[in-house]
């Protein structure tokens, strides 16, 4: 056996093995992808995307969750496509192996981006967006608004956007929800001495962070992954005999 076709099969197995944890990956995305977006998961995810999409009504964040599923989806396709193009050393297989991952390493990135740049917005954007929204939405009628405050709220064990005196600029006769009480109340109505005197603000935002962080580190590490995967795939290709060009 030449030193040649030594090489040439070493690369072929590194690919191999490559491709099948780029297929782990790909797994690994969605299952991330679902737990954050129907959530909650104890101690990881709290609470869901759709909860905080209704509440801040900011699509980024249920859009990175729609990029990391796409992402996952086609990764495992493509790294079996992966797989194949190195088994059977076809070059044409590998040449459109290497310009679907080129497309989606920079997809990646530029989803990895986005996640940067709303994770560098966040404690203005919840400072503003969500005072604004909860006196502009929150009504007692448990509308999809409501109750997604209200989930949240009973879950930090938090009232309000700043402190429970928010509710007071409503100027709604109902005064505190019943999701602010420090204990159930048959009415769902709570007073300012019952309801929880620290704003769901704090815990608003180093919830987004976490969500932001997860999302944009999933996407980094796979796009690093698929840089080695675009060097051997290459490598491979010109090892690979010139009769699987027709």
């Amino acid at each position: 056996m030449s030193s040649e076709s030594c090489g040439t099969r070493c690369v072929q197995f590194i690919l191999f093995m490559l491709n099948f944890i780029f297929f782990l990956c790909g797994i690994g995305l969605i299952v991330v992808a679902v737990f954050v977006w129907v959530g909650p998961i104890e101690g990881a995810f709290d609470t869901n995307i759709l909860d905080l999409t209704i509440i801040l009504g900011n699509p980024f964040l249920e859009a990175g969750c729609f990029i990391m599923l796409a992402a996952g989806i086609l990764i495992i396709v493509f790294s079996i496509i992966g797989c194949c193009g190195a088994f059977v050393l076809s070059r044409c297989l590998l040449g459109v192996y290497f310009f679907i991952i080129i497309v989606l390493f920079f997809a990646q990135l530029a989803g990895a981006v986005l996640a940067a740049v709303y994770s560098a917005q966040i404690n203005e954007f919840v400072a503003t967006q969500f005072l604004m929204d909860l006196k502009e939405n929150y009504k007692y009628d448990n509308g999809s608004y409501s109750t997604a405050v209200d989930k949240f709220q009973k879950k930090f064990e938090c009232c309000g956007v700043i402190s429970e005196g928010d509710y007071n600029d409503l100027n709604d006769p109902d005064g505190i929800p019943g999701s602010c009480c420090k204990e159930e109340e048959d009415d769902n109505r709570c007073t300012m001495l019952m309801a929880y005197d620290t704003g769901c603000r704090q815990a608003m935002e180093e919830l987004l962070m976490r969500y932001s962080t997860v999302i944009g580190a999933s996407l980094v590490g796979v796009a690093c992954l698929e840089l080695f995967l675009m060097v051997f795939s290459v490598v491979l290709c010109r090892n690979a005999s010139e009769k699987d060009d027709y």
